[in-house]
């Protein structure tokens, strides 16, 4: 598939991974599982804002709206 791919359309899709993963490095600065809870985030939520993030529960990270660290 990408061996197939124009150059243009290789450096975009490297653009756009490049870019999902400093968002989804953002989720995990704020308690959430780098992989696959943060890349998840950045497609249901974007960039976290102040009071988005994740506590811990039992079962793993959870997203939360009200995130205080």
């Amino acid at each position: 598939m990408i061996i197939g791919m124009n150059v243009k359309a290789k450096y975009t899709l490297a653009a756009a991974a490049v870019g999902w993963t400093f968002l989804a490095s953002q989720w995990s600065g704020k308690g959430c599982d780098f992989v696959p809870q943060s890349y998840a985030l950045v497609l249901s939520h974007g960039q976290p804002n102040g009071s988005e993030g994740c506590k811990a529960e039992s079962d793993g990270p959870q997203y939360t709206d009200q995130y205080d660290k």
